[in-house]
């Protein structure tokens, strides 16, 4: 959000211009878990929530955007663990640009690419 003063020393009398619109919620992530079909994320939630105790992973405080086109911009999470009586909060954020952006991509060569195993199409 941008706020700019309007031509008055009044607080009250200034204009808003929304730049993007902005979430901020918790998310649980032992429902995030058990709702995951993917054997390695499933994995990967369960050291998360061991680590940061049910309570704490039950409602973990994110905050995301998305621009004036609907699209999404920004995610923030941030995470407390304990161990050996010590806390670590931990803050992840993760920012899409260049949205709209034309993109190239080349196919590697046929040579180089082998099939997934079974256990890497399993934790996709």
């Amino acid at each position: 959000m941008v706020v700019s003063p309007a031509n008055s020393p009044s607080a009250a009398s200034c204009s808003v211009t929304f730049v993007s619109k902005v979430l901020a919620r918790s998310i649980d992530l032992i429902r995030l878990q058990a709702e995951t079909p993917y054997d390695t994320p499933r994995a990967d939630l369960g050291d998360q929530i061991d680590a940061m105790g049910q309570t704490d992973a039950a409602a973990v405080p994110f905050l995301a955007r998305v621009d004036d086109q609907g699209r999404f911009t920004y995610f923030e999470m941030t995470t407390k663990r304990s161990s050996g009586g010590d806390t670590c909060l931990t803050t992840e954020v993760s920012v899409m640009s260049k949205l709209g952006d034309p993109v190239s991509v080349k196919a590697p060569a046929a040579d180089s690419v082998q099939e997934a195993t079974e256990a890497q199409y399993r934790s996709l």
